[in-house]
């Protein structure tokens, strides 16, 4: 599903407009997700579709070493990323020399997996804040509220969770 989602907003983002050697491309990317087959992003000419192309298809199978066909760096980063997530392996965030691509990809595994126990391996206090209160509104757990930061953020976790604020902190709204 998610795959299909990525899918379509990168028809709506790329604009389908251009030469009709991009029309050639959209039917190749169609062909290579359809038939699960990497090796046809090779015949693209753009290398942004090419790129696209290989995220898609490494995602479809979980194959990160197709991640590793990209031209640009940051779409190669996107990939294994995505990978990561479809792998629902947090190995693979470790191979991140950036930290903000870490710690993104860590958070989106660690909310795939449902399991907060991971989420403090994620250096960035406001990234590691979201993987809590996804994890702890997934599971509607309000205890995973108690390790956000931003009181803020903790105190919506709280509300969608059905847990009481703990805190002594005045919430805006609240001011005596």
């Amino acid at each position: 599903m998610r795959l299909i989602i990525t899918f379509c907003l990168i028809v709506l983002l790329s604009g389908c407009v251009g030469t009709d050697k991009t029309g050639d491309d959209w039917d190749l990317l169609i062909n290579a997700i359809e038939g699960k087959d990497a090796s046809i992003c090779i015949e693209m000419n753009k290398s942004h579709m090419r790129d696209t192309c290989f995220q898609l298809t490494a995602q479809l199978l979980k194959n990160l070493s197709i991640c590793l066909r990209t031209d640009d760096v940051w779409m190669g980063n996107l990939c294994k990323k995505a990978v990561a997530r479809e792998t629902k392996d947090l190995t693979l965030c470790e191979m991140f020399e950036d930290p903000v691509f870490k710690d993104y990809c860590l958070r989106d595994v660690i909310i795939e997996q449902r399991n907060s126990q991971f989420c403090d391996k994620i250096q960035d206090n406001s990234v590691r804040d979201d993987c809590y209160y996804a994890v702890g509104i997934d599971l509607n757990r309000s205890f995973i509220c108690d390790k956000i930061i931003d009181k803020y953020r903790k105190y919506e976790c709280y509300l969608k969770t059905g847990g009481e604020y703990k805190s002594s902190t005045t919430i805006v709204g609240n001011e005596s």
